[in-house]
């Protein structure tokens, strides 16, 4: 053990450096665990606020049996429907059904609204998309739409014009 200073402890000084280290290794590791526990961690809520338009647009128990809810992640291609505003929400009527899908929020969307602020008939669409569900309800998340002439401009038109 010639050549090798002892430090306060007793440990040589490569042990020494092996142990800081370790420790320093252990530390990095716990910090890292305690930050990704804590980015994913959400606080407890206690009795979450339920908008307004969200109850009332939820499916009463009474049709519940009629129609099944789709699961998360069920998608939707070529669906003909309607979109309309409703309590400051956009909803989809699908053509076939009578129950309609919440829209949600995304450039896509924003395009519909517009266009359907800025034409006062019922215009027909075709999307596609995935639906989601939060507390029991459908939502829509519009991947592509396109605008279908609606029944009412096409008897507007002048003959001849398509």
């Amino acid at each position: 053990m010639f050549g090798q200073r002892k430090n306060r402890i007793g440990l040589g000084a490569g042990a020494a450096g092996r142990l800081r280290r370790g420790l320093a290794v252990a530390a990095a590791t716990a910090l890292i665990g305690f930050t990704a526990g804590w980015t994913q961690t959400a606080p407890p809520i206690e009795n979450p606020p339920r908008p307004a338009d969200a109850a009332s647009l939820a499916v009463p128990r009474g049709e519940q049996a009629s129609r099944m809810r789709l699961r998360e992640g069920t998608e939707l291609t070529s669906l003909r429907g309607w979109f309309r505003m409703v309590d400051g929400r956009i909803l989809f009527f699908p053509s076939q059904d009578d129950a309609p899908y919440i829209g949600l929020e995304n450039l896509n969307l924003e395009r519909i609204a517009a266009e359907l602020a800025s034409s006062p008939s019922q215009l027909e669409w075709s999307i596609s998309g995935t639906i989601t569900e939060f507390r029991g309800t459908n939502y829509l998340l519009v991947r592509r739409a396109i605008l279908f002439q609606s029944a009412s401009s096409q008897d507007a038109a002048p003959p001849g014009t398509p």
